[in-house]
């Protein structure tokens, strides 16, 4: 289940043009995701009360000023899925 919804995810961010840092290596139920304005985006998906990955620039520089590692786990929905593209992608 958790594939299918990460392909989701995956299919879904990529339609509002945000792409995979590393297209090739997508697990499972995580991957890197490059979200323009990341800093942006991150702070509106917490406003409503959506955590929606870890930033990876403080951890690995400049190389990753817009990298998000998003995971999806069991309790995730693609209803979550569509709330969490939705607020990353306006």
């Amino acid at each position: 289940m958790n594939y299918s919804l990460f392909q989701y995810l995956s299919e879904q961010l990529q339609k509002n043009h945000i792409k995979p840092k590393f297209p090739g290596n997508l697990d499972y139920r995580e991957g890197v995701f490059e979200i323009p304005h990341l800093e942006n985006q991150f702070q509106k998906c917490l406003k409503q009360n959506i955590v929606p990955g870890i930033r990876l620039r403080d951890k690995f520089g400049p190389d990753f000023e817009n990298s998000l590692l998003i995971t999806v786990n069991p309790k995730h929905t693609s209803k979550h899925i569509d709330s969490l593209v939705e607020a990353l992608s306006s």
